[in-house]
């Protein structure tokens, strides 16, 4: 009995594999302007030396004091180990500076003193520096250059006495935090989005769209259910791809028709699917879906604060009567830095993060991120066999029977 079962969902799997389509999608912010995707504990405990992309965070080296003092404060940042090459004069390489909305560095908090050569200047009050980095220069960073095919990243802070006649310079390297993080709610039938972990929703069973008699039985159809979710995504580095599992909601010949969509006008009209499922069966649940569909953003600092798509579920009911509450789960994974043709994960893909995953770096689809939407049954028809004095001796002796 293992084995079979393993054959069908191989064979579930194969098919759903094979039925998928899939096409490359740009996004927008959707509902992170008013309902941020919650920090992971990655991010609320992040530090200078351990960033996390969008957020600012200060750098900062004392003045110093009599002829040690400090001044002429000059800083950048930069992936180049050569800070300082000899010459007469020597040359400060502050050319080599990450530069600001390029998606190096977010504009965002970055303070004005960043990347500004002050030699010869007079700013003792700028031992500090304030810096955003993206997510695509934290991703391409590997301490101490330990892991390729990450390369260091440094901040520089150099500096001129107080009589211009000496320098010096200190230099901080940084080990990122990755924090890659994503969110699934529902979207109830007014078209809002609700809640993260909000599982609240309940929508009608569809009516009966037939029903028709032969050979003693009658064969349904129980109609559609379509329902609709928001998913968010922020700190990926340059794209990502998700991944669906229905963990729930599919009984006897039931099946499901996942699409992902750039918005939600898209998706309630059926028009422009980024990528679209073959129809999932009870065999296919608990069972990982990947789209191999790279999805980014159409503003680089968007990535900071999340962009969103949406999934459109089509719950094909065919005979399933649905005489009792049905609750549809749709949990969702992603890996970023996918490959742009394919789809597929790189050897820099990572998989988006839990606050568990914080210590350890775990490294896995969880099915973390789920969401419920719960269909309400149809009326619970039986016969009233007091009232009708039956059943008796003869056939029938109760109502037709309908498939499955």
């Amino acid at each position: 009995m293992k084995k079979q079962i393993l054959l069908v969902a191989m064979f579930t799997l194969a098919i759903i594999f094979a039925g998928s389509i899939k096409s490359f999608g740009q996004l927008n912010p959707g509902i992170t302007g008013t309902q941020p995707i919650v920090p992971i504990a990655c991010e609320t405990s992040a530090l200078p030396l351990h960033p996390v992309p969008g957020v600012p965070f200060t750098y900062s080296m004392t003045n110093g004091s009599g002829a040690g003092t400090s001044a002429n404060w000059t800083w950048y940042a930069t992936k180049d180990p050569g800070f300082i090459t000899a010459g007469t004069p020597p040359l400060l390489n502050i050319a080599t500076q990450l530069t600001v909305g390029t998606g190096a560095l977010i504009s965002t908090g970055m303070s004005a003193n960043y990347g500004i050569d002050n030699r010869g200047g007079n700013n003792l009050a700028e031992n500090s520096v304030t810096i955003n980095w993206s997510a695509a220069t934290l991703a391409a960073t590997s301490y101490q250059g330990l892991v390729a095919p990450g390369t260091p990243t440094f901040v520089v802070g150099y500096s001129e006495g107080l009589a211009g006649c000496s320098d010096n310079l200190q230099v901080f390297e940084i080990n990122p935090m990755p924090n890659f993080t994503i969110d699934i709610a529902a979207i109830n039938a007014a078209g809002t989005t609700l809640g993260w972990d909000v599982n609240t929703e309940e929508e009608c069973v569809d009516k009966v769209q037939s029903a028709t008699y032969a050979a003693g039985v009658i064969t349904p159809d129980y109609g559609t259910n379509t329902i609709y979710y928001e998913v968010a995504a922020k700190n990926f580095v340059t794209n990502f791809a998700p991944s669906f599992m229905i963990t729930d909601g599919l009984n006897s010949d039931q099946t499901a028709t996942i699409s992902i969509y750039s918005n939600y006008a898209d998706a309630t009209t059926s028009t422009g699917a980024l990528w679209t499922s073959a129809a999932i069966a009870v065999a296919g649940m608990n069972t990982l879906i990947p789209t191999n569909t790279d999805l980014t953003a159409v503003n680089l600092p968007d990535i900071a604060t999340g962009v969103s798509f949406f999934v459109k579920v089509v719950i094909d009911n065919n005979t399933e009567e649905s005489l009792a509450d049905n609750p549809f789960i749709l949990a969702v994974d992603a890996q970023d830095n996918v490959d742009g043709t394919t789809g597929l994960p790189t050897a820099a893909s990572i998989w988006d993060m839990e606050d568990a995953d914080c210590p350890t770096l775990a490294n896995g689809a969880d099915q973390v991120d789920n969401s419920t939407i719960t269909i309400t049954p149809r009326p619970t028809m039986l016969m009233d066999g007091g009232a009708m004095s039956e059943p008796s001796t003869v056939t029938p002796e109760d109502v037709i029977n309908k498939l499955p």
